[in-house]
C-alpha cells in the first residue's frame, strides 16, 4: 500500500502535468486571439479586481511586471534588464502570497491550506518555465503566454474563490 506523502506527491505531480496541458491549451488559444487594441500584453480590467483593495494593488503590480517583462524581452530585446524584471517579478510574487497566506490565516479561512500550496507550485511553476527559457528550451512568446495565463487563472479563478470569503471579514469593498 502506498504511503499518504507519496500519494501526495503524485497527486502533486498529476495536478502540475494538468496545468502544464492546460497552459498549452490556452496557449494555443491565445495565439488565435489578436492582443488587445492597447498595444499592452496583459490588460488590467476592472473585472479582474476582486474589491480587497490591498490585493487588488498587488495583482496590478504584478501585471504591470509581466507588461515591463514583455516589453524588455520582445520588444528592446535586453536580457540583462528582463531577467532583473523576471526576479523583481518572483520576489513581488513571493510577497503578494506572503500577504494573502497571512490574510487568510488571519480571518480562518476555510480550504486556506490548498490555496497556499497552489502559491508553491506556481512559484516552482514560474521559476521552471523561466529555467527553461533561459537554457533555450522554450521560448520567450511562449513564456510570456505561460505567465499571462498564470495571472489570469490566479486572479479570475484561485483568489476568487476566496474574495467572498474577505469581504464578508471585512477586507473588501464588496
Amino acid at each position: 500500500m502506498t504511503e499518504p506523502s507519496a500519494l501526495f506527491k503524485l497527486r502533486a505531480s498529476a495536478e502540475r502535468n494538468i496545468r502544464s496541458v492546460l497552459s498549452l491549451v490556452r496557449l494555443a488559444e491565445a495565439q488565435a486571439r489578436p492582443e488587445p487594441s492597447t498595444n499592452v500584453f496583459l490588460e488590467w480590467r476592472s473585472m479582474d479586481q476582486l474589491g480587497v483593495p490591498k490585493i487588488d494593488d498587488q495583482h496590478r503590480a504584478l501585471v504591470n511586471l509581466i507588461n515591463r517583462f514583455h516589453t524588455v524581452l520582445v520588444i528592446q530585446r535586453d536580457r540583462s534588464a528582463a531577467n532583473e524584471i523576471f526576479n523583481h517579478f518572483i520576489h513581488s510574487v513571493r510577497n503578494h502570497f506572503s500577504y494573502e497566506e497571512s490574510v487568510l490565516v488571519e480571518q480562518r479561512c476555510p480550504g486556506y491550506q490548498a490555496h497556499f500550496d497552489q502559491h508553491s507550485d506556481a512559484i516552482a511553476e514560474v521559476q521552471d518555465l523561466y529555467r527553461q527559457f533561459k537554457g533555450g528550451t522554450l521560448s520567450a512568446s511562449v513564456l510570456l503566454v505561460c505567465l499571462r495565463n498564470w495571472m489570469i487563472d490566479h486572479t479570475c479563478a484561485s483568489d476568487r474563490r476566496h474574495a467572498g470569503w474577505m469581504h464578508t471579514h471585512g477586507l473588501g469593498r464588496g
